[in-house]
């Protein structure tokens, strides 16, 4: 169980880092014109990142809205890179839950056994 709570914690740090690298320049439109295969390479890395249970839609639009500038996006680009950032930060949330939840059952095991072998 302990080796399962790392691995979960090495997948939400990878997450979490990832994230990190990849959405802030593509929400900022920081890319140069130039450097368009390495957009595009990032930002299919980005959609690669979304749980399977975030809208088809969503992970449809997200790359067409991410390829503009902040500027030059329209309300719906807008609304769809918010609501990408958001669907990230909410699995961040649920894998941190579930690391919460794996580490109170490896303590509730360790205590059930040490009171075990105290009878």
């Amino acid at each position: 169980a302990e080796a399962a709570t790392e691995r979960q914690v090495k997948e939400k740090e990878d997450f979490d880092a990832k994230v990190q690298e990849l959405f802030p320049p593509l929400k900022e439109g920081a890319w140069a014109k130039k450097d368009w295969r390495l957009r595009q390479k990032a930002i299919s890395q980005l959609i690669g990142l979304f749980p399977s249970s975030a809208p088809e839609s969503l992970t449809a639009a997200l790359p067409l809205a991410l390829k503009d500038t902040p500027d030059a996006r329209g309300p719906f680009s807008t609304k769809s890179v918010e609501m990408g950032e958001q669907i990230l930060k909410e699995h961040s949330g649920m894998l941190e839950e579930a690391i919460s939840a794996a580490k109170t059952l490896v303590t509730e095991r360790q205590e059930a056994a040490a009171k075990a072998e105290a009878v």
